[in-house]
Parts: C-alpha cells; sequence; structure tokens
C-alpha cells in the first residue's frame, strides 16, 4: 500500500481531529505521525485561514522515516475549500501550479475507490499481513476516563481525557485471542472552543455537501478499514467538554497468533536439517537460530502499531481574513489533477 499523500488528503485527516463567532479565524497547528504500519512518517505545520464560506489551509510538509524521507522533499502546499463554488484547489507553490476538483468529482472518486487501495487493518512482525477476515472480532469495549487535573498545553488551560477502544478477536486458524486497542489522549480547552466552533460547522457543512453523515466517513479508503473504530472515538469525543488542544491516537494490536504461527514454522524449518551433511546441517540450523533471536530480540513488545497521530493547535486569532485568501493567486498555472491522470493510462 502506497497512500497518496497530498494537501487534499491532509484536510481528510484534519477534518476527523476536529471534535468539536461569526468572525473569521486563523489558527496554527502541527501533525505528526508514524505513519500507518511503520509507512509514510512524517510532520506538517499548518496555518488555516477560514471565513463564511471558504476556508485556505496552507502546509509544510516533511517525511521524517521509511523510504520517503529520502525521496520526497520537504514541500509547502496550499488546499482552498470553497464551499460556495463547492469545489477544491490544490496549489503546488514552488511551480506556481493548481488542480481543481469539484465536490460532485470527489464524490465520484471516493464512489469508485480511486482515492486509496485498500488496507488490512494490521500487519505482522516483517510485513506478513494480518487480516481482519482472519479473526472473528468480539464487541468494542468503550471507556472515557477524565484527568483529575487541569494542565496548561501550548498557553491554553487543558482538561484531559483519556478514550479507550478494545476489541478481542479470536484468530480462527488457530484459536489464538489477540487484541486491537485504541486510545485517543485528548487535552481539552473550553476558551478555544467558542472560536473553533465555526471550524466545527464548516466541517459539517462540508461533510454534508460530500455525502458523508459523519467526518469519519470523508477520509477515504485509507482509513476504511479502521473506521468503525474512528467513528467510536469521534463519537466519545464530541460529547466531551471544550476543544482539543491537544489529541494523540494510537492504535496498536497484538500478535500472538502470528507469533504462533511463526513458531511453528521455525519448528518446520528445523526438522528439514540435512542429515546428510552434518556439519553444513547443524550451520545451518545454528545460523537460522541465531537470526530467529535477533528478530526477537528486535520486537520485544507483545503489541504492533498500527498507526499514530498527534495534533496540536498552537495559535489562534479571531479576526478579518483577507478575501485573496480564499482565490487561485495571480500567475498560477491550471494543471491536470493526478486522478484524471490516472484514468488515462
Amino acid at each position: 500500500m502506497k497512500p497518496k499523500f497530498s494537501s487534499l488528503m491532509f484536510l481528510l485527516v484534519s477534518i476527523f481531529f476536529i471534535a468539536n463567532v461569526n468572525a473569521q479565524v486563523t489558527y496554527q497547528e502541527e501533525m505528526t505521525s508514524n505513519g500507518l504500519s511503520g509507512m509514510m512518517a512524517f510532520k506538517s505545520t499548518s496555518t488555516t485561514y477560514l471565513g463564511e464560506t471558504a476556508k485556505n489551509q496552507t502546509s509544510e510538509i516533511e517525511f521524517t522515516g521509511g523510504f520517503m524521507k529520502h525521496v520526497a522533499p520537504k514541500s509547502t502546499s496550499a488546499s482552498i475549500v470553497r464551499l460556495d463554488k463547492e469545489v477544491f484547489w490544490d496549489l503546488n507553490i514552488s511551480q506556481k501550479e493548481y488542480t481543481e476538483m469539484t465536490f460532485a468529482d470527489f464524490k465520484k472518486m471516493i464512489k469508485e475507490g480511486m482515492s486509496a487501495e485498500p488496507m488490512p487493518p494490521a500487519q505482522g512482525p516483517e510485513g506478513d499481513e494480518t487480516n481482519e477476515d482472519e479473526y472473528e472480532w468480539g464487541k468494542p469495549v468503550i471507556r472515557v476516563i477524565k484527568g483529575k487535573k487541569t494542565q496548561n498545553v501550548n498557553g491554553f488551560k487543558c482538561q484531559d481525557y483519556t478514550i479507550q477502544v478494545t476489541t478481542v478477536g479470536k484468530h480462527k486458524k488457530t484459536g489464538i485471542k489477540d487484541t486491537i486497542l485504541v486510545v485517543n489522549d485528548l487535552w481539552n480547552s473550553v476558551v478555544t472552543a467558542t472560536a473553533m466552533e465555526k471550524m466545527k460547522k464548516f466541517h459539517q457543512t462540508l461533510a454534508q455537501k460530500l455525502g458523508f453523515d459523519q467526518p469519519t466517513k470523508g477520509m477515504g479508503a485509507i482509513f476504511s478499514a479502521y473506521k468503525d473504530y474512528l467513528e467510536k472515538i469521534a463519537a466519545e469525543a464530541s460529547k466531551l467538554e471544550g476543544y482539543p488542544v491537544k489529541s494523540t491516537m494510537r492504535m496498536t494490536m497484538t500478535t500472538h497468533a502470528q507469533k504462533s504461527l511463526e513458531k511453528k514454522d521455525d519448528q518446520e524449518e528445523k526438522s528439514d536439517v540435512d542429515l546428510s551433511n552434518p556439519v553444513g546441517g547443524l550451520l545451518g540450523g545454528f545460523a537460522k537460530k541465531m537470526a530467529k533471536k535477533q528478530m526477537e530480540k528486535k520486537s520485544t513488545s507483545g503489541a504492533k502499531e498500527v498507526f499514530q497521530f498527534t495534533n496540536e493547535l498552537k495559535s489562534i486569532k479571531v479576526g478579518d481574513v483577507s478575501a485573496d485568501k480564499f482565490e487561485i493567486p495571480a500567475g498560477f498555472k491550471k494543471v491536470t489533477h493526478p486522478v484524471e491522470q490516472m484514468k488515462k493510462k
């Protein structure tokens, strides 16, 4: 799976992190992630300008791990959403180019499943897939914990909350149980909630125009495998007081069934030692044993991280925003959207 990371993707991720004045708003955020199953780790800093029917999010994105760290340079882009014109504009700042996608085209893209390839809910060690269909999952157990003390986060007085969703499943082949745990730590501010109410309403209107009855349904196939967990988290987060100045979400899954299968495979390998060549056979078995120990040493935890996101509100300002922020800058050239390019191939 190689997700397409664009400013549009960051828009959809940010919709989920909005938990919930007539004046216009400008705010700055920082998002970091370890990626999905260890892939596509990134850091993004953004400034968002919000008007009555338009939004401009200008982001600086840097990949911080894996292959993408070496092949994708730090870049600056902007995404403009116009509710009045029902259109997305993605701006490539360095090239002075932009692409356009109407809400109608976006809905068609989601329907056709072209936004991304489906992902399994987790992967075992060394990239072995642990497919959701291999398990019989029980009913998720939800727990909300309120912290005992308030604390200062980025200059805002916040109350901390933790939302946990625990789901136990039995592996169909081995009968071994594994657990998926989703933890969302929130630091909510009542002060920022009033100013950010406008953003909540903007995203609700956007979700309705795109045909999504819940914001998480607009996150595309990238998160489709985790939709149920994310929707449960979002439902609980919407009940909490205040706006999340900081939100950290992490999903992990134990790999007991996978380790059991690996152990079985290891035992089968030992039985295949070449007895006709005692020296070579013993050395081969010793090498396999040492390799196995190295893998176990690398993976001391009983759980594997599926994904992790942290989003922080760094600053917020209520006041007028120039109308130019919501228009295509002078001198920018319109180019073919990547989705249209894919269709032509």
